[in-house]
C-alpha cells in the first residue's frame, strides 16, 4: 500500500475516521473488529482500508454506501491519487470521539512548615498545688493511687479502694509495692505523713536539686 499524502490525511477529522471504523465494524464482517484506540489516524486509516480490501476479496460482500465513500476518499489520498472532497458520513453513523477521561484534580502540595523542636518539659512537679491540680483528675493508675494518698489512710485500706478503680496499672496491690513506690515518690520530693509503719497520707512537696 502507498503511504498517504500527509497533507490530505490531516484534513480528515479523526471523529469521521472513528466513525467509518465503527460503521465497518457493525456490518459484523470482520472476523476480529477494529480496535481504534491507542492508533494514530494514519495507522487507523491504513487498517480500515486493509480490511475493506481483504472483505471485497471475497465474494458476496456488502458495503454499506457511506463506508465505500469514505474508502474511496482515502484512496485518493494516496501518493498516487489525486484531491477529493471530503464525504458526509451520515448522523447514524458518525460517532462522537469519546470525551478524553477527566484527570483527577491533585491538590496542590502544601509545603509543610518546619516545626522548631519543642522545648524538653520537665516531668518534675513544680509545687504541691500543681499535684493537687492534677490528681483531681487522675488519667492513669498510679496517679489514682495518688490521688488516695491525698486523703491518707492505712496501706492496706487505700491498696483495697485502689483495687475497686479497676485501675489499667495494677502493680500497687501489695504492701510492698505501695511502700517501694512511696520510697519513689519521697525521692522526687513528695512529702508523706507515716504512722506506724502503716499509715501514709501525701501532704506537701519539696524540688528536688
Amino acid at each position: 500500500m502507498s503511504e498517504f499524502v500527509k497533507e490530505q490525511l490531516d484534513s480528515i477529522d479523526m471523529n469521521r475516521l472513528r466513525g467509518a471504523v465503527k460503521l465497518l465494524n457493525d456490518t459484523g464482517l470482520l472476523t476480529t473488529k477494529v480496535k481504534v484506540a491507542g492508533l494514530t489516524k494514519v495507522a487507523l486509516a491504513e487498517v480500515f482500508m486493509t480490511s475493506v480490501e481483504d472483505l471485497a476479496a471475497q465474494e458476496g460482500i456488502e458495503f454499506p454506501e457511506n463506508m465505500i465513500l469514505f474508502y474511496n476518499v482515502l484512496a485518493g489520498m494516496m501518493e498516487d491519487g489525486t484531491t477529493f472532497t471530503e464525504p458526509e458520513i451520515t448522523t447514524e453513523t458518525k460517532t462522537e470521539e469519546p470525551p478524553a477521561p477527566a484527570k483527577e484534580k491533585k491538590e496542590p502540595k502544601v509545603k509543610k512548615e518546619k516545626k522548631e523542636p519543642k522545648t524538653p518539659v520537665s516531668k518534675k512537679a513544680a509545687n504541691f498545688e500543681d499535684i493537687k491540680a492534677k490528681l483531681a483528675n487522675p488519667k492513669s493508675g498510679v496517679e489514682i493511687f495518688d490521688s488516695l494518698c491525698l486523703g491518707g489512710g492505712k496501706i492496706l485500706d487505700l491498696i483495697a479502694a485502689f483495687v475497686k478503680t479497676k485501675p489499667e496499672y495494677g502493680t500497687l496491690t501489695t504492701k510492698s509495692s505501695v511502700q517501694a513506690h512511696i520510697k519513689y515518690r519521697e525521692n522526687r520530693g513528695y512529702v508523706y505523713e507515716k504512722k506506724d509503719d502503716d499509715y501514709i497520707k501525701m501532704v506537701g512537696f519539696k524540688p528536688v536539686s
